[in-house]
């Protein structure tokens, strides 16, 4: 597999990751018939897939490197030991709503570009979620997106780009900043429902960010009595705002709202 470049969802970053392991395309191939047959019969199951190969401690490390260390979805920086494999495309079942369903995309469960270094806790709540665009039809049995168009309402942390549909505002009531749909986006929408991407848990974690790391920023360039001073605080806020830092979109969003980028 030529090397192929990644994304966050919340904020695109783009990076060139190492070639697949080969025993990703190996196990593919070894198993592509029992794959194909089980899900036929409409009996897939993830005992099916070998969750030691495309969840290999060496493939996440992978995946977390070209990630800039962060999950793809809510762009915490992440350990190795407590990350999992996220298959963008479900392999079991892809739920397209409460009441519908399709089979899975086994046949992409190990296929590097349908592969993410996520947190657990996104991980769980996307699942088998994979809605389409209303009227659209996923992609044929045994075909990638490399050859077929598909039209998913998640974003796809490699191929999309999340800021024309996500962003920050300020809450007029608390001053706190919180994801939503930028412009109304469905899209993005449905990727912060579907991943829970505006958690309690997360906004506690935003919340400290911008008391500990932005808002000090925000209050030095005021404070500033020369421009050399300004200067200083906005580099440090293009810093912050940087694809390899900690909750990037959140910082972009935050200064510009401030005027400091």
């Amino acid at each position: 597999m030529d090397p192929v470049e990644r994304g966050v969802v919340v904020i695109r970053t783009r990076r060139t990751l190492p070639k697949a392991p080969a025993s990703l395309a190996t196990t593919a191939k070894r198993d592509a018939a029992r794959l194909a047959k089980a899900a036929a019969a409409n009996k897939l199951s993830p005992a099916d897939f070998v969750q030691s190969v495309y969840g290999s401690k060496a493939l996440r490390t992978a995946l977390r490197a070209a990630q800039h260390l962060k999950c793809c979805y809510c762009e915490q920086k992440q350990r190795v030991g407590y990350s999992q494999v996220e298959h963008f495309r479900p392999k079991t079942r892809a739920r397209r709503s409460e009441r519908t369903e399709a089979i899975g995309y086994y046949w992409l469960a190990y296929e590097l570009d349908n592969l993410y270094f996520s947190c657990a806790n996104c991980n769980n709540a996307k699942r088998d979620w994979f809605p389409l665009v209303p009227n659209t039809r996923g992609l044929p049995f045994g075909f990638s997106r490399a050859t077929h168009a598909e039209s998913p309402m998640l974003l796809d942390p490699a191929h999309d780009d999340p800021e024309k549909e996500l962003t920050f505002v300020q809450d007029p009531k608390t001053g706190r900043f919180r994801l939503a749909p930028k412009d109304g986006s469905a899209r993005g929408a449905q990727t912060i429902l579907r991943i829970a991407l505006d958690n309690d848990d997360l906004d506690q974690l935003r919340d400290a960010h911008v008391k500990d790391h932005l808002a000090p920023v925000v209050a030095a360039h005021a404070a500033a009595k020369t421009d050399a001073e300004r200067d200083a605080q906005r580099e440090r806020a293009r810093e912050l705002a940087a694809d390899d830092q900690e909750f990037a979109l959140l910082a972009r969003c935050y200064f510009r709202f401030h005027g400091l980028i």
